[in-house]
């Protein structure tokens, strides 16, 4: 079971009280992984959205992309800004992945149900703002450190 300190270590949920961290905890898992495990797919041919939240609590993962179609997938250096998420893409656009995540050596993830957590958004508007604000400065934050890098090489 996910407790309320679980989710209290994740910088996503920083600034919400305990009432909503709660809440988050009743719709969340944590998920061990080994090396080379899967955690979200790109291209895994069934084409599903998976609309869930994954949270880096320890370890760390590879990203990689297609650039286009069927082409070999090529790694993308992604700095982690505080505790990563992934599936954010999918889970704001109700698409799927846009990237594969494997874990790189044994890892753990906090995964939180993305349909409840909109839904608790929708209900709760200030748990809703400070959930999506901080998602936008983290996205915001690759951005700019992948900007960085390609101007660097």
């Amino acid at each position: 079971m996910t407790t309320v300190e679980d989710i209290r270590q994740i910088d996503l949920f920083d600034s919400l009280d305990d009432g909503a961290l709660e809440s988050i905890a009743a719709f969340s898992t944590i998920k061990e992984f080994a090396d080379g495990d899967v955690i979200l797919a790109e291209n895994d041919g069934k084409g599903l959205v998976i609309r869930d939240l994954y949270l880096l609590m320890d370890g760390s993962v590879r990203i990689q992309k297609h650039p286009q179609g069927f082409f070999p997938l090529k790694a993308i250096d992604i700095q982690a800004i505080d505790n990563e998420v992934y599936g954010e893409i999918g889970w704001l656009l109700g698409s799927k992945p846009s990237a594969e995540v494997t874990s790189s050596g044994s890892s753990r993830m906090l995964v939180v149900n993305g349909i409840k957590l909109f839904d608790l958004c929708d209900r709760d508007t200030n748990v809703g703002y400070n959930i999506l604000f901080r998602l936008s400065a983290i996205l915001a934050m690759r951005l700019v450190n992948q900007t960085s890098a390609n101007f660097a090489s």
